[in-house]
């Protein structure tokens, strides 16, 4: 009588394989969530043109921020170095569409509200998914 499937060998030596796969995978995944992501800061110039736009909004420059996730990653100084950079688009309006914490917003929204007061226009914002997640009250501080 044959047998059919895997050996108990062959089994194991899938399964050890697939161990390391998932390990290598979660380490690469982390070190990109932690060690590349909280670094990349791009500033994009996107010219438009809207016929039916109020002259008075000739020239007008808006700036565009979210995710900023402040944490123990996100830290002040890294922050304020987003602050110096949009600060140096000249824009007239900072929109900051959300997820300003992933979590614990009372123990970084002090820190937040620090850094963003440097912010040269001010500032309209709506909140994320995170932000809505942690304590919305909190975050609007």
């Amino acid at each position: 009588m044959s047998r059919r499937g895997l050996s108990r060998r062959a089994f194991l030596r899938l399964g050890l394989a697939s161990a390391y796969e998932i390990t290598f995978l979660g380490l690469g995944g982390m070190a990109y969530a932690y060690g590349v992501e909280p670094g990349w800061v791009d500033v994009k110039s996107v010219p438009l043109t809207l016929p039916r736009l109020a002259p008075e909004f000739g020239g007008y420059r808006l700036v565009h921020i979210s995710d900023l996730h402040m944490d123990e990653w996100m830290t002040q100084t890294h922050l304020a170095e987003i602050v110096e950079l949009i600060n140096r688009q000249a824009p007239d309006l900072v929109a900051i569409t959300g997820d300003f914490f992933t979590y614990a917003p009372e123990r970084f929204a002090a820190d937040m509200v620090s850094v963003l007061s440097g912010l040269a226009p001010r500032d309209a914002a709506v909140l994320g998914n995170h932000d809505h997640w942690t304590d919305p009250i909190v975050v609007r501080g």
